[in-house]
């Protein structure tokens, strides 16, 4: 399973709870899931705290 994946799940467990907004909070590879939703659907994020996280490749040459 992805992180788009899981993301998406959260998405539809927050339409089918008929949720606008949450606050979510991620440990280890929940934190990743969770900021996959911010992604995906940002206006439903009302708070996210992701805690002990591995780092993510973001493509970003350092100077």
């Amino acid at each position: 399973m992805t992180y788009s994946a899981m993301a998406q799940d959260l998405l539809d467990t927050l339409n089918e709870s008929q949720i606008e907004k949450a606050t979510f909070i991620g440990h280890s590879m929940g934190g990743k899931a969770v900021m996959a939703l911010s992604a995906l659907a940002p206006e439903r994020i009302a708070g996210l705290v992701a805690i002990d996280i591995a780092p993510v490749d973001y493509h970003v040459s350092p100077s």
